[in-house]
């Protein structure tokens, strides 16, 4: 029983951190591509407001 729930919070946290990192690696790419400004809000799609 404390495996299962080992294990459940173990896929909730590596879920968690890859949909982060996604996140981070979008802001990221775009910062190096010139399409973000630093200090500028994220809108809820992910994308630099502009």
């Amino acid at each position: 029983v404390l495996w299962d729930s080992d294990l459940d919070s173990l896929l909730a946290i590596s879920e968690l951190s890859s949909a982060l990192f996604e996140t981070i690696s979008e802001c990221f790419l775009k910062c190096v591509s010139g399409h973000c400004t630093a200090g500028r809000p994220m809108t809820s799609g992910g994308d630099a407001a502009f």
